[in-house]
C-alpha cells in the first residue's frame, strides 16, 4: 500500500473554469494495481455578498490504470444557495488537502 498527502491551492487560488475545478497529477514511488482519493481537509472561501451558501460539494475523480504509477485527481465543487439551485462561480478560492491511496 502506497500513500501521497497531496495539497494544491492557496488561500488566493481563482477557479477560472465552470464549473469550478482542479486537475492534479501525482506519481507513486511504485507501481500500483489501483488508486483512489480522500479528502482530507480544504480551506475554502466564497465572495459574493448577495447570495447564502448553503451547500457545498466536492468531488474527487482519480483516474489511474492497473499496473501505473502516474495518474490525475479531478477536483471539482459544486454549490447551492438557500434557494436549493445549484450554481458555480468564478468567485471562490480554495487550498485542498487530499490523501491518494495505491494498492
Amino acid at each position: 500500500m502506497q500513500f501521497l498527502s497531496l495539497k494544491v491551492g492557496s488561500p488566493n487560488l481563482n477557479f477560472t473554469e465552470d464549473p469550478p475545478a482542479i486537475v492534479v497529477d501525482f506519481t507513486f514511488p511504485q507501481p500500483a494495481q489501483s488508486a483512489f482519493a480522500m479528502l482530507e481537509g480544504f480551506d475554502f472561501n466564497f465572495e459574493a455578498p448577495d447570495r447564502q451558501l448553503e451547500r457545498i460539494e466536492c468531488g474527487l475523480d482519480t483516474h489511474f490504470g492497473a499496473g501505473d504509477q502516474s495518474g490525475t485527481v479531478i477536483v471539482k465543487f459544486a454549490f447551492s444557495d438557500d434557494s436549493t439551485s445549484l450554481f458555480s462561480s468564478n468567485l471562490i478560492s480554495a487550498e485542498l488537502k487530499f490523501l491518494v491511496v495505491g494498492f
